[in-house]
């Protein structure tokens, strides 16, 4: 007898990546001001659509502030790292 397989190709994924945990949490409190945040996701993200324009680090006062924003290499994680240092006792 020949040997068969049979399979079923996926669809096309049409769910948003959700966002599943982040660092600092939160409501965090007393976070260093030049500590990296760090945004996980439940699926990997095309990394087309991580960057600056997408990524916004905003300051309670309204104001974007400065950040790099790349995507770690489990494709799940976005590091934002202000640049320069975050200023202390806001929230953003």
């Amino acid at each position: 007898n020949p040997f068969q397989a049979s399979f079923r190709v996926g669809g096309r994924d049409v769910t948003a990546p959700a966002l599943a945990s982040s660092f600092p949490a939160h409501g965090a409190a007393n976070v260093p001001t030049a500590l990296p945040i760090q945004l996980v996701f439940d699926e990997e993200l095309d990394p087309v659509y991580v960057g600056p324009q997408t990524v916004v680090l905003t300051a309670s006062t309204g104001g974007p502030a400065a950040a790099t924003v790349t995507l770690a290499p489990d494709g799940r994680t976005i590091v934002v790292q202000p640049s320069p240092a975050l200023q202390p006792d806001r929230c953003y």
